[in-house]
C-alpha cells in the first residue's frame, strides 16, 4: 500500500510528489528496559513490553552494573510488573537481553568462569534468563523454562551467530508444547 502523495515545504526544504509506502502495521509496539519499582510500575501502565534489566548500582568503570540475577528477585520483579499493570497484564509483554551467548559442551564450566568474572553465585548464572550458557539444546531448553517461569516473551541476543541455531530448537518445543 501506498500513502497518499506528499508535498511539504518550509524556510530549506521543499517536496513535491513524494510517495511513501504505508506502515506494515498500525501501531510500532513500546519496549521499555528498566529497573526499580517506580520505573518497573511506570512501565508496566504505559509500554506494550516491559523489560526488567535486574541491574544494580553502576560499577567503578562508569559502564558496567552489578547483575542482581537472583530467581526470587525476579519472581518478586514480575510480580510487581503483574501488580503494577492491572487489567492490562493479559496484553503486556516481557522481554530479556541476554547478556552472554557462550557455546560450550561445559555449561557449569561456563557458569564458573562467568561468576567469577561478575562476582554472581553459579546457580543464579544457571538460572537467569540474562545468560545462555551450554550446548544450543541446552539454551533452548534453558529459554523455554525461563518462559515457563517468567514468561518473558522476547529475548534479545548479543551474538546471533552463536544463537542462530537455538531459535529453531525454541520454535520446535513451541510446536511440541
Amino acid at each position: 500500500r501506498r500513502a497518499p502523495s506528499l508535498q511539504l515545504s518550509g524556510r530549506h526544504y521543499r517536496v513535491e510528489g513524494a510517495t511513501t509506502l504505508a506502515p506494515a502495521q498500525n501501531k510500532v509496539p513500546l519496549l521499555v528496559g528498566v529497573n526499580g519499582k517506580t520505573a518497573l510500575a511506570h512501565a508496566a501502565r504505559h509500554a506494550d513490553i516491559v523489560a526488567p534489566t535486574m541491574l544494580g548500582r553502576t560499577l567503578a568503570d562508569g559502564q558496567r552494573h552489578e547483575p542482581r540475577w537472583e530467581p526470587s528477585r525476579l519472581d518478586d520483579t514480575m510480580e510487581w510488573i503483574r501488580s503494577a499493570a492491572g487489567e492490562r497484564w493479559p496484553s503486556l509483554e516481557t522481554h530479556a537481553l541476554v547478556q552472554s551467548v557462550v557455546v560450550t559442551d561445559d555449561r557449569l564450566g561456563a557458569a564458573e568462569a562467568l561468576a567469577r568474572r561478575i562476582a554472581t553465585p553459579v546457580p543464579d548464572i544457571l538460572e537467569t534468563p540474562f545468560v545462555c550458557l551450554g550446548t544450543h539444546e541446552e539454551m533452548a531448553a534453558h529459554l523455554v523454562a525461563c518462559r515457563a517461569r517468567w514468561g518473558i516473551c522476547y529475548f534479545t541476543v548479543r551474538d546471533l551467530d552463536a544463537f542462530a541455531p537455538v531459535m529453531p530448537l525454541v520454535r520446535a518445543a513451541d510446536e511440541g508444547r
